[in-house]
């Protein structure tokens, strides 16, 4: 399955959402041979109110945020879809993130490496000292992790 999830504080969703919907408006010619019958789901997938914790919300947000939410099966071994999708949301990505504060969710459609993380997750680094207790050998990391979220012990493992 694939799916991209973006948080960002509940200040932005007015701007936020018109900016996703219009940007989706243009790109409609290019996203009609991928268009689904039947995506699983889409759009305003909730409110949260943050711990500061595990999405690191700027210190003048109000704490409480939104998510855009987009998932879809591809076909078995067909990897087309899964790479058009990625390519578009990288895109989207870099036009809206930093201007609506935008954190991806950490293991889907995360399109940075860690010295941008440490940027948009200020408390990813007692993260990383957790993530070193709990797994010093580096069994539950893949090299999309150690690039994105900078776990800089572990990328010698995949060179």
């Amino acid at each position: 399955m694939g799916q991209f999830e973006h948080f960002f504080p509940i200040e932005n969703l007015t701007e936020a959402g018109k900016g996703y919907f219009n940007y989706a408006l243009c790109q409609s010619d290019r996203m009609r041979p991928y268009q689904l019958d039947n995506p699983i789901e889409e759009g305003l997938r909730g409110v949260y109110l943050s711990d500061d914790v595990t999405v690191n919300l700027l210190a003048n947000a109000s704490g409480i945020f939104a998510t855009l939410e987009y998932s879809w099966i591809p076909s078995y071994n067909n990897y087309t879809l899964q790479w058009f999708y990625q390519d578009l949301l990288e895109e989207i990505f870099l036009i809206f993130g930093e201007k609506y504060n935008v954190r991806p969710h950490w293991n889907k459609m995360l399109f940075n490496d860690g010295t941008y993380a440490s940027n948009i997750y200020p408390k990813i680094n007692s993260w990383l000292d957790i993530q070193e207790q709990m797994d010093p050998h580096c069994q539950f990391v893949n090299e999309f992790l150690a690039e994105s979220l900078g776990i800089e012990r572990c990328v010698s493992l995949f060179q």
